[in-house]
């Protein structure tokens, strides 16, 4: 419908048009001017970087040394879980070593191959994925099991058996 000024709302077209047909054409500019990428990468190629991380368990300093790679993507195609309402995952990928100051030294991280982490647009955290991170002891697997919750899984002597499991909530473990 004309609005006062004789102008049409975006979608408020013809009867039985979708109402939100507008948003094609926006992300169509968007992608016209660079700014959606389908990818991203973050990389520490050109030298370490440094962060203190904190939470309601632990506080630490962690460096992320030359190399490490986070690649993300997103498909807005994706459909929603059932009770969700918007489409679109993202899928992260991590690899690469870090130092902790915590953990007394580096450890190689890594998502699996074939688990990369899976986080729906209505979800906070991955309900599907798994990292391994190997110390110079021992590995630790955090597997998602839902946008709630992760299965730990550690090995804390190198001989590929899980000497103990858990199943926390994300926000305990970050």
């Amino acid at each position: 419908m004309p609005d006062a000024r004789g102008t049409r709302e975006p979608g408020m077209g013809h009867p039985g048009s979708d109402p939100l047909a507008f948003l094609a054409d926006e992300l169509a500019e968007l992608r016209a001017r660079h700014l959606y990428r389908p990818l991203r990468e973050l990389t520490t190629a050109q030298g370490p970087v440094v962060a203190v991380v904190k939470t309601h368990e632990f506080s630490d300093t962690v460096t992320l040394r030359a190399g490490f790679v986070e690649q993300s993507t997103y498909d807005s195609s994706v459909p929603p879980p059932t009770g969700a309402s918007t489409w679109g995952s993202a899928t992260v990928t991590v690899n690469g070593t870090i130092e902790s100051v915590q953990a007394g030294g580096l450890l190689d991280i890594a998502t699996l191959p074939t688990a990369p982490l899976v986080t729906y647009s209505d979800d906070m955290y991955p309900s599907a994925g798994t990292v391994q991170v190997r110390g110079s002891t021992g590995s630790l697997q955090i597997r998602a099991v839902s946008p709630t919750s992760a299965a730990l899984a550690l090995d804390a002597n190198d001989d590929a058996v899980f000497e103990s499991t858990s199943t926390v909530t994300w926000d305990w473990l970050l």
